[in-house]
């Protein structure tokens, strides 16, 4: 592999969408969700998510090689964080309203 060809995956690993998919149990139809990145000691919010049938589905470009993300829902307590790279998918599975009962998986080592 020549420099130049692994220079552009480098690349075009910075491009890949990160995309988070969630199954919920004991969630209410159309219940919103929100992706913040973390921007310091705040967060942007990047995404939103709806959730159907107990899933739901966002796909967000990435800043860096390793950003930080937490998940908030309207009218619930606690919010969700974990770490993700770029062209990652993130499962979140969890039960009810509290988030601290949710959980996120990918394969970055920090979480």
């Amino acid at each position: 592999v020549s420099y130049a060809q692994n220079k552009k995956s480098t690349v075009d690993a910075k491009l890949a969408s990160i995309t988070i998919t969630g199954n919920i149990k004991d969630v209410k139809d159309s219940t919103k969700v929100y992706l913040y990145r973390k921007n310091g000691s705040l967060g942007k919010k990047v995404g939103e998510g709806t959730i159907i049938n107990g899933n739901f589905k966002m796909m967000v470009s990435p800043e860096t090689e390793l950003d930080k993300y937490n998940i908030s829902v309207a009218n619930f307590r606690g919010t969700l964080s974990f770490y993700s790279n770029p062209g990652q998918t993130t499962k979140v599975t969890g039960v009810g309203n509290r988030l601290a009962n949710w959980m996120a998986a990918n394969d970055t080592p920090i979480q």
